[in-house]
């Protein structure tokens, strides 16, 4: 007990991760998009346990303007696809994005969904893309499922798990709350270059 210890998280490069609108504009612009919609994003694994579908249904059911960038790839691949075709010209879905261009990616998005769920074999261990996404200025909606919680705390908005009416609250408040955005979005930053 006596034993000093610390936690230290898994490192991000703040330099390489930070805010960059002017790249995030261009990005928006070579997908096809202007600035004047919000963009929600997901970045990582399409798989069951990543959550996505919860973000889905939850812009499916949102009156607020949005357009959806999908960076990752996995066995839910066809699934993410299958909801663009639902939407055109308002969801893009990139797989095969390198980790060196990341962080362009992560500029063009407004919001990030980290909608984990907590399974009987597994937890968000950590949410690496809710760390990169606060450095990069992009305000995080995560569930409290694992350490997510712990990684946004007061930097972004926390949800119940599969809650799909309490996701389409929350994202329907932040794509329709520029100025909410920009200070969780400030709070995202120095949280993430802080800890």
């Amino acid at each position: 007990r006596e034993t000093p210890c610390a936690v230290i998280p898994p490192a991000i490069d703040v330099d390489a991760f930070a805010p960059g609108a002017a790249e995030g504009s261009a990005v928006r612009h070579a997908l096809g998009w202007d600035d004047t919609v919000p963009v929600v994003g997901y970045l990582g694994r399409f798989v069951p346990e990543k959550g996505m579908t919860t973000m889905m249904a939850a812009l499916d059911a949102t009156d607020a303007p949005w357009r959806a960038l999908l960076v990752g790839g996995g066995p839910m691949e066809d699934d993410a696809r299958r909801w663009a075709t639902r939407h055109p010209g308002r969801v893009r879905v990139l797989t095969g994005v390198a980790h060196g261009d990341v962080p362009r990616h992560l500029r063009a998005m407004d919001v990030l969904c980290a909608p984990s769920r907590t399974t009987p074999r597994w937890r968000e261990q950590f949410g690496r893309m809710a760390a990169e996404a606060m450095a990069c200025g992009v305000v995080v909606a995560a569930s409290a499922s694992g350490e997510l919680p712990h990684v946004v705390g007061d930097a972004g908005v926390l949800l119940p798990e599969d809650d799909v009416p309490a996701w389409t609250a929350a994202l329907t408040g932040l794509l329709t709350d520029d100025e909410g955005r920009r200070a969780l979005a400030g709070r995202g930053v120095e949280r993430a270059r802080a800890r």
